[in-house]
């Protein structure tokens, strides 16, 4: 299966005022280990921001400026890929489960619960294409086995409530 997994840390983490990539979870990794002992298998490829992070990182020297397709269009660059797995670093790591039926279904594809569409994704290499936003493409639904697709951990309290 050629799959490129990328994980975006390339954010400020304003909110949380802290790089949410090194938050330590119960079990003593930080969430983007979380991540990639969750991708193992895969290629994975971080892009890194503002915060220099303790793994081989793809830069974006413009992530004040510019947004996540940017970032996925720098950590793709000589990849072959023709599918692309796309997760924020400040989403929960993907169950791997989840994750098998994810990559099996062809196409744009996204983890869902319930209906509502989250993380991660995975894209056809061609509809990255900056500066054009990924949700203008029709994903197909895959039903995960929780809500926790549909985590996002942008702030203190809501971090606080996912690792306790």
């Amino acid at each position: 299966m050629s799959v490129l997994a990328v994980v975006l840390a390339a954010g400020a983490s304003s909110r949380m005022r802290a790089p949410k990539a090194l938050l330590r979870l119960r079990d003593g990794r930080t969430l983007l280990r979380a991540h990639l002992d969750a991708l193992a298998g895969l290629e994975v490829r971080v892009v890194q921001g503002r915060w220099a992070l303790p793994v081989p990182a793809v830069h974006n020297p413009d992530w004040a400026t510019t947004g996540m397709v940017e970032s996925l269009s720098l950590a793709i660059r000589g990849s072959q890929h023709p599918r692309i797995l796309v997760t924020p670093v400040d989403a929960a790591p993907v169950d791997p489960a989840d994750l098998e039926r994810l990559l099996a279904t062809p196409g744009a594809a996204a983890l869902s619960w319930r209906g509502q569409n989250g993380h991660p994704i995975v894209v056809p290499r061609d509809a990255i294409r900056p500066p054009r936003p990924l949700n203008r493409l029709r994903f197909t639904s895959v039903e995960a086995t929780s809500a926790r697709v549909l985590v996002d951990l942008d702030t203190p309290e809501r971090w606080r409530a996912f690792s306790s």
